[in-house]
């Protein structure tokens, strides 16, 4: 059942994702009102941000075989293999805007369990 659960999840996500790029495609470019000299000045609806050759590899996300303490701390070694997501941008308010706080998302999974947190 918890299988079930986690495929539904990740379905719902793709789903939504793609409504997004739905909504959003046949709009027209905008600019971030920058300078012009780097790629992210310039916004393109749809969901066609800019990303670097270096940010285009899949990310893993491991299993982790310890038992985990729901605490809200990083302080277990198991956090150390966890997938880490960043470089995110706001899209409301904002149109693929930097962020006024960096933000960091681990997220690792068990037998039962998807594990995230947010930094």
């Amino acid at each position: 059942m918890n299988k079930f659960g986690l495929v539904i999840a990740l379905l719902l996500l793709v789903i939504t994702s793609r409504a997004q790029i739905a909504n959003n495609a046949g709009g027209s470019n905008t600019t971030g009102g920058g300078s012009g000299d780097t790629p992210h000045d310039t916004i393109t609806y749809g969901g066609k941000v800019p990303v670097p050759e270096s940010k285009k590899r899949a990310i893993v996300v491991s299993k982790v075989t310890t038992p985990i303490t729901i605490d809200g701390r990083l302080d277990e070694e198991a956090w150390k293999t966890a997938a880490v997501f960043k470089d995110f941008y706001n899209a409301n308010p904002g149109y693929n805007t930097e962020p006024s706080k960096p933000t960091e998302a681990y997220m690792m999974y068990d037998e039962h369990n998807l594990l995230l947190v947010f930094k």
